[in-house]
């Protein structure tokens, strides 16, 4: 069986195996000591110690030599180490699961907020009683108001918004 040197001991961020230590996303702009400013909003401005290239999410590793580096999670992916390679996959589906968290959030403020205009909209005697005098799309023996009411309290976001659409025309 032949030994294998990890990619990291060969380049000299010390001996195998590494621990790690956590993850710090580094962007710009970032203040220096006398208050200037370098890097553009969003610029990676961390450098991964193993390759050199701009990263912007740093995984702080410490050898089993005590030295403590950082690299980028293509490097951690490149070095074949099943362990810290692990702790990437994580990483990454935990983001995965913040940004889907996020549009859910969002997308469920944008249909209360819909949903709270068209009920303002619906409140106006003056536009419940137009909405009243004309027929239901479908139904003969329904109005327009029926309808509407229906679409606010049955229809999805898209229904909602073609509803808000016609209620403000």
């Amino acid at each position: 069986m032949e030994n294998t040197i990890h990619k990291f001991e060969a380049a000299g961020l010390g001996l195998a195996p590494y621990t790690f230590l956590g993850v710090e996303e580094k962007v710009g702009p970032i203040r220096l000591a006398d208050g200037s400013e370098i890097g553009a909003p969003g610029q990676p401005m961390g450098t991964c110690q193993f390759c050199g290239t701009g990263i912007k999410e740093c995984y702080y590793l410490r050898s089993s030599d005590g030295k403590e580096f950082y690299v980028g999670n293509t490097c951690i992916n490149k070095a074949g180490d099943k362990g810290l390679m692990k702790i990437v996959s994580q990483r990454e589906r935990e983001k995965r699961q913040a940004k889907s968290a996020d549009r859910r959030k969002k997308s469920m403020e944008r249909d209360l907020a819909v949903t709270a205009e068209i009920i303002a909209l619906l409140s106006s005697p003056e536009l419940r009683a137009s909405l009243a005098a004309k027929p239901h799309p479908a139904i003969p023996r329904l109005t327009r108001l029926d309808y509407a009411e229906f679409i606010r309290d049955r229809a999805g976001l898209s229904g909602r918004l073609r509803l808000l659409q016609e209620l403000k025309s």
